[in-house]
């Protein structure tokens, strides 16, 4: 945004601490009343390119800080004239995830007609799906979801980006639906890659096995996105296929399995990383110390105690 822009100052004075909503400048959150309508005509007066700054500086500051209430800016740039910032406005909704922007981005995932703005609303359900299936939303609300994302996934109009966008919103949801579209996916070539990210997402254990047989791939790809399932559904049994990936010719698997056996720690996992690391490359050691410091805290309240070997965390 150029220097004369009228919120440059609001979105720098916004507070970095969590615990002080309250000092949030009134101008950009929890819009109500006359600041609203005052916010409504200074949007007006912005052009293009400082409106979609504008949301998206509003979107770092939200990912910084989830006390932060932009819901009322969401509302306001989802009807922005411009695809881009309409964009802009459903990946913000997305970090908010409030109940109040739910409708915001249903519409948006079902109607948009600019396809970047609508795969961004469709992402943005992710959030949503995520937190009905975390909080226990009304059914009512899941089934809402769930069939507008299977009407982008099923749409002969939908390109593979919106179907990709699509699954992997669904899957955060432990429904029959759900299952079935990654079993279909994981069937198609052109989802194939997409299906084994909403494995993970889905966190079954149906999908163990077919998680453990991709490990194995030919396709470095195919490992890496298999691994990365595998570090979201930190499942004990995968540590024995996830070991033998330290030693994967492709430098991202081992980084990525690494970084899985330190988040699933256990005396396997930590037991593994301590003596891959002792034959290890320089340059990923640290990544080892990492997860083992990850691995050995995992079960120990705050992680507060001695390290083998003196090591301290």
């Amino acid at each position: 945004m150029t220097s004369d822009d009228p919120y440059d100052h609001l979105v720098q004075d916004l507070p970095q601490d969590e615990s002080e909503p309250e000092d949030l400048p009134p101008a950009l959150g929890g819009l109500e009343g006359e600041a609203l309508q005052h916010f409504r005509e200074d949007w007006r007066q912005l052009g293009t390119g400082q409106r979609a700054d504008l949301v998206a500086r509003l979107r770092k500051e939200a990912q910084e800080n989830l006390a932060l209430d932009f819901a009322a800016v969401c509302a306001i740039a989802s009807e922005d004239s411009d695809p881009a910032v309409r964009t802009q406005a459903f990946q913000l909704a997305g970090e908010d995830a409030s109940p109040g922007l739910f409708e915001l981005c249903l519409r948006g995932a079902a109607d948009d007609p600019d396809p970047e703005a609508r795969i961004a609303a469709t992402e943005a359900l992710g959030a949503f799906t995520l937190e009905a299936q975390s909080s226990g939303w009304p059914d009512q609300l899941q089934d809402r979801a769930q069939r507008a994302l299977l009407a982008n996934l099923h749409s002969e109009r939908s390109p593979l980006g919106l179907r990709r966008a699509a699954l992997l919103a669904l899957a955060y949801l432990t429904t029959t639906e759900s299952e079935a579209e990654i079993r279909n996916a994981y069937l198609d070539p052109s989802l194939h890659l997409a299906a084994l990210e909403a494995m993970g997402r889905n966190c079954q254990e149906t999908w163990l096995p077919y998680l453990e047989s991709e490990l194995e791939s030919d396709d470095d790809v195919v490992r890496l996105e298999a691994v990365l399932a595998c570090l979201e559904m930190e499942a004990e049994r995968l540590v024995p296929s996830l070991i033998e990936r330290l030693d994967d010719p492709t430098e991202a698997v081992r980084l990525a399995a690494i970084h899985a056996l330190g988040t699933i720690g256990g005396d396997e996992a930590e037991s593994a990383l301590r003596e891959a690391e002792r034959n290890a490359d320089p340059s990923e050691r640290a990544a080892f110390r990492e997860a083992r410091t990850e691995a050995y805290s995992r079960d120990d309240f705050f992680g507060l105690r001695e390290l083998p070997d003196g090591e301290q965390e």
